[in-house]
């Protein structure tokens, strides 16, 4: 139990919540550490709206590219 935990468990018993349950909440709260293993932060999310923008613009592209070609050979150039 880290430093966090132990206060938490120990300010939930002061405030009369059962010792059982004042644990177990004490015990669900993640640590600073484990969250940032856990969630995404603002540069992963950055990073990951970049990398999809690149992918419909490329699909993009490529929609222009297929409709072109498919104009020129249908309706001839």
């Amino acid at each position: 139990m880290t430093n966090a935990t132990i206060e938490l468990y120990e300010a939930l018993v002061a405030a009369g919540v059962e010792e059982s349950r004042a644990r177990a909440a004490a015990s669900s709260v993640m640590s600073s550490e484990q969250a940032k293993e856990t969630f995404a932060t603002k540069a992963d999310l950055e990073a990951m709206f970049r990398k999809q923008n690149m992918w419909i613009a490329g699909v993009f592209i490529g929609q222009v590219v297929v409709f072109t070609t498919l104009n020129g050979v249908l309706f001839g150039a």
